[in-house]
């Protein structure tokens, strides 16, 4: 093991660029052959006449011509990587380079590398090298001209950009010539071969040409794949809509594969998705899995834009790309359903993930400053967090300004490599403004601390709003200063009138804000929106947080007002009676009004998971905490039952909505036995996978009669639907009252795969989130837990290092937890188990 620390401030630009790249591919499962013709030209703003061809042990050099001498590879220099190092070069050099490697042995997934029958290949961040050698960065831009030959039995060859020739190459080969006239970075290539179907559509542009989409996809999942291509049209045309930007191709495809890293690819015209994310159809999707899809869709499109035609000039800027096409992502899908809905579930998603990130172990800024290996930087901070950073300049600038300043953004820096400071200039700029102090969003970690309260002085009508912020420090980061936190905020009366909104940026350690003219003491509706991702303390009564929700016109607020409010009758000093009588008087009024939105009363009647809790509890204890929500839950179960039975019957409508608020309803009568039956009818009766999946979850955790027997039904009816398994696996891990031994025969199953990472992402990582089930059969199960990371480490070390996330969230567990749950990856350290460089550096980081 190599290990190498990466600074950002040492960036240095390429001493060579290469205008364009002649790629040859000779398919073959157990060697293919690879050879690449380029031309170095010496790049003015590096004087150095050095330079690296980045390579992999994965490659076998077979010759290496240059200026058109053969060299001998004996002489050639190699670094620790596996790159070529070439030194004292002229201001031109001519390359020719012939390598092989084996795609049905490539179980990382990168590069090349066999699915299903299918070739495919995976480059970002840093997979090219895994297929030939040359300068793997991504401010390294070319254009591509890509020949692929293979068996005919290989009927579908694809590659990036336009389609010049296709042909037979000899009695049993076959041959396509792709060119891709736009320069891309090599972590944007792409190449498919297999025996694949496709559907099609035309997308019109706005001048009235027309877009060619093809969504490829194995012959018995192609039906699957109607609802993405409708989803790829709706995203072309959100896009010229929302922001102007019009899809620059006149072919453009996608195709689905079930061996992949990642979520997904935005390859230059040729998208390359795991199939998790494309095959949708009623019978084997859920509502939330359509929504997921249409998303994921939007994001690999809208990365045309922001991602492909402007791309990082370095990873450590990867948040450029992927914190803003995820907030394009999610206004899109904001814009097309319930954008109040959508932007509670990105918050949910936030805190329970990212500010669990921030506040653990492997905490960094948006824009890290250093790391070992660049596949770790794929994170919820850099994405999620990301995406709320580009938010702030919307709340702040408003939709025009950001509008006005990503439209400057795009002009400017059009086919080039940038960092952050370039769109953050591009939105200054634009709108004729100083944002100061913003670029603190980016090279700060943590969640800010927001402190607030307010002093109401009735003789002078005066309200005193004081502010005050904190970021702690870390043990990477001390001393941090003030960043600018736009709060958006309502004062409503006593009797739930509103009073005034508005918005004020917050931009110091300590402010007060005076409001006068009040007559009476208001309650305040602080962070309305979410509109900056910070820790909102603020000593709301019980009272107060009742008002707001029934008199806030905000969706979120309402939503986090009801949060606050199971938050704080949760950690009451109280019996589990009190706390649900005190839920009685506050769920009454809400059954009323259910109708009005039945998707967003579903997420109010919701009590908070125990992941999302846990880092409130001054001691974390799962157990505890996991029993007083069942026992509260059971409370209004049996309280409520005629209304979840009113609620389960009278919605029975084929719409999202209508589905939220049923299984709802059915979530709380699964916790009354007499009603068991109802979910077996439930699942049996269910004509949608929404339905089937909520009575199979249920009948999973409360360990229904009929257990056994619907897992058999579930497994039989789905066992060719890959996507699917994985649910049932995946369902199975994440219950609370699964034990370790049923985890161990789950990894046991025939259908259960190591090297397929959805499927082992579907155990290890489900039983690995699973904190309840973690806790009751400690210490073995975290002993059994990092002994399954290291199994996938040997073959899959990405995915591998992705699977550590557990470990990152136990800094308010006891220190006899704390010492027992971290005892196997300091075992791990001083053991000689071989590890990669992925696993080490998040492993060292937390310990």
């Amino acid at each position: 093991m190599h290990e190498t620390t990466l600074y950002r401030l040492e960036y240095e630009a390429p001493s060579f660029l290469i205008d364009s790249v002649d790629i040859t591919f000779e398919l073959d499962p157990k060697k293919t052959l690879i050879t690449a013709r380029y031309t170095l030209t010496k790049n003015p703003d590096n004087p150095s006449r050095d330079f690296i061809l980045d390579g992999s042990d994965t490659l076998t050099l077979e010759s290496f011509i240059q200026n058109g001498e053969t060299l001998d590879l004996k002489a050639l220099r190699f670094n620790q990587e596996g790159g070529i190092l070439l030194t004292d070069l002229s201001d031109t050099v001519t390359l020719e380079i012939q390598n092989s490697v084996s795609p049905e042995n490539n179980h990382r997934l990168q590069g090349i590398f066999m699915t299903d029958g299918l070739f495919c290949s995976d480059c970002e961040p840093q997979g090219f090298r895994h297929i030939t050698y040359f300068p793997d960065r991504p401010d390294v831009m070319a254009t591509y001209r890509v020949k692929v030959i293979a068996d005919k039995a290989y009927p579908v060859l694809l590659s990036n950009g336009n389609l010049l020739e296709e042909g037979e190459y000899d009695e049993t080969r076959h041959y396509t010539i792709w060119h891709d006239p736009f320069p891309k970075p090599t972590y944007l290539f792409a190449l498919v071969a297999g025996d694949l179907e496709f559907i099609e559509a035309t997308h019109i542009r706005p001048d009235g040409s027309p877009v060619k989409l093809r969504i490829y996809a194995h012959k018995p999942f192609i039906a699957q794949c109607e609802f993405a291509l409708g989803a790829l049209k709706r995203a072309m045309k959100w896009d010229e809509e929302r922001f102007g930007l019009v899809c620059d191709l006149d072919h453009y495809n996608i195709v689905a594969v079930n061996d992949f890293n990642g979520g997904a690819m935005e390859n230059k015209g040729l998208n390359i998705f795991n199939a998790k994310f494309i095959l949708a159809d009623p019978n084997t999707a859920t509502d939330e899995d359509f929504k997921t899809v249409e998303a994921v869709i939007g994001h690999e499109y809208f990365h045309n834009w922001t991602g492909n035609r402007i791309t990082c000039r370095d990873w450590f800027n990867l948040s450029l790309k992927e914190g803003l096409t995820v907030f394009r992502e999610q206004e899109f899908t904001a814009d097309l359903h319930h954008r109040g809905i959508k932007r509670i579930e990105d918050v949910a998603l936030l805190r329970t993930h990212q500010f669990a990130e921030d506040a653990g172990p492997l905490s960094h800024p948006v824009r890290p400053d250093e790391c070992e290996k660049v596949e770790n930087f794929y994170t919820m901070t850099i994405y999620e967090k990301g995406a709320e950073v580009i938010r702030l300049y919307q709340t702040i600038l408003g939709h025009d300004g950001f509008n006005k300043g990503l439209k400057k953004y795009i002009e400017e820096f059009d086919g080039q490599a940038v960092t952050t400071d370039e769109f953050l200039y591009a939105m200054e700029s634009a709108n004729e403004t100083h944002l100061t102090n913003f670029d603190r969003w980016y090279s700060q970690s943590g969640t800010p601390e927001l402190h607030a309260s307010i002093d109401f002085h009735p003789e002078s009508e005066t309200l005193r709003l004081a502010l005050r912020q904190v970021l702690p420090d870390s043990k990477h980061q001390k001393n941090r200063a003030a960043q600018p936190i736009p709060i958006k905020y309502a004062l409503f009366s006593q009797d739930g009138e509103m009073l005034l909104e508005e918005m004020l940026v917050f931009n110091e350690n300590v402010q007060c804000v005076l409001f006068h003219g009040i007559k009476e003491k208001p309650v305040i509706s602080l962070l309305r929106d979410f509109s900056a991702p910070v820790n909102l303390h603020f000593d709301y009564t019980l009272k107060e947080l009742i008002l707001i929700l029934h008199a806030e016109t905000d969706d979120f607020a309402r939503w986090e007002a009801m949060q606050r409010i199971y938050e704080l009758i949760i950690f009451e000093h109280s019996t589990t009676e009190d706390k649900a009588r005190e839920l009685f008087e506050i769920f009454e009024p809400l059954f009323a009004n259910v109708r009005q939105s039945p998707e967003f009363y579903a997420l109010l009647f919701t009590l908070p998971t125990v992941t999302a809790l846990l880092p409130k509890m001054e001691s974390a204890d799962p157990l505890l905490l996991f029993g007083q929500i069942s026992g509260i839950t059971r409370q209004l179960a049996a309280h409520f039952e005629d209304r979840w039975l009113d609620l389960y019957e009278e919605f029975d409508g084929d719409s999202p909505a209508h589905r939220a608020i049923k299984n709802c309803a059915l979530s709380y009568l699964a916790h009354i036995e007499t009603n068991h039956p109802i979910l077996e009818a439930h699942y049996m009766n269910a004509t949608n996978m929404t339905d089937r999946k909520a009575a199979f979850t249920l009948a999973i955790e409360h360990d229904i009669a009929v257990k056994e027997t619907l897992l058999t039904h579930f497994l039989e009816t789905y066992r060719n639907y890959p996507t699917v398994i994985d649910s049932w696996f995946a369902l199975q891990a994440r219950s609370p009252n699964v034990s370790l031994p049923v985890v161990k025969k789950l990894t046991e199953h025939p259908q259960f795969s190591y090297k397929n990472p959805n499927r082992a992402r579907s155990v290890i990582a489900g039983y690995g989130m699973n904190m309840v089930a973690m806790q009751r059969d400690m210490p073995a199960s975290y002993a059994f837990h990092v002994g399954e990371i290291v199994k996938v480490d040997g073959i899959n070390p990405q995915t591998a290092a992705r699977l550590i996330g557990p470990y990152t969230r136990i800094g308010n567990y006891s220190n006899e937890d704390q010492a027992a749950i971290l005892a196997p990856l300091n075992t791990l350290l001083e053991s000689d188990t071989p590890l990669s460089n992925n696993l080490h550096e998040q492993i060292k980081r937390i310990i």
